[in-house]
């Protein structure tokens, strides 16, 4: 398997490559504090992708990492985040819709609501309805 107790292995050349990249870029195009925070930004990315990466790897019960886990970390990482919103509010409303049935479904087999599936007015291009009421009166 992927060892992952020492990424520095690969982190840390990646972000000399990267440093060096960075030294041939214009310096008045970026204040002092930006080429920082571009590094720092820089380093983290680098130190995930190689989190990431090694994590795919062992998804896939992989001896080594290959160029299509790369690949898929680089896209959990940078191209996945509203993607991720909207997968997680899914998750929300299936688990809320779920509930909801749950308990529709309890209250028919409990008696406590009874419902009768009818056609109304019956003839061509005419739709089913439901109508339910509580059992329970007062």
């Amino acid at each position: 398997m992927v060892e992952s107790n020492n990424p520095n292995i690969i982190v840390t050349p990646a972000t000399q490559q990267a440093e060096a990249a960075l030294a041939e870029i214009n310096p008045e195009s970026f204040s002092p504090k930006a080429i920082e925070a571009l590094k720092r930004s820089i380093s983290w990315f680098i130190a995930e992708l190689v989190d990431q990466s090694v994590k795919v790897s062992k998804r896939h019960r992989s001896d080594n990492v290959a160029e299509s886990h790369v690949e898929t970390a680089v896209q959990g990482l940078v191209g996945d985040a509203p993607g991720r919103i909207f997968r997680h509010l899914g998750t929300i409303g299936g688990v809320l819709l779920g509930a909801a049935l749950s308990n529709f479904l309890s209250m028919i087999t409990t008696n406590s609501l009874y419902c009768s599936f009818s056609r109304n007015n019956p003839g061509p291009g005419h739709h089913w309805g439901i109508s339910c009421r509580s059992s329970h009166r007062s």
